[in-house]
């Protein structure tokens, strides 16, 4: 376990390096996306028009998503999509405001 001293020296190190520096890095990172996107395990698309929550279709093939960011199967729940559905017709579907300048009441409590 890193201690607060190396954790924070490390991540100045990291924010006080100049683009030379991290281009390296970036550059790596970017050529193994394109190694697996190359070969076909990464960038992918689903062909199914709706989502079960478990299974997705790629080139022809069910198989089971284990690439899914809803954990714990949330995004499917009723009890979600009602509240998103109530969330959105009450406050609409983005900030009506700039929050560096001026927030509205409603959103403190959000």
């Amino acid at each position: 376990m890193l201690s607060s001293t190396n954790s924070t020296s490390k991540t100045n190190n990291y924010s006080q390096m100049d683009h030379t520096q991290i281009e390296p890095h970036l550059s790596k990172i970017y050529d193994i996306a394109e190694k697996a996107k190359s070969i076909g395990v990464a960038h992918l698309s689903g062909e199914d028009e709706t989502y079960n929550g478990r299974e997705i279709t790629i080139n022809g093939k069910k198989h089971i998503n284990f690439s899914s960011c809803s954990y714990l199967g949330l995004s499917l729940d009723e009890r979600v999509i009602d509240g998103a559905i109530e969330g959105a017709k009450r406050f609409g579907t983005s900030f009506p405001t700039s929050r560096s300048f001026v927030t509205m009441g409603y959103l403190e409590e959000l």
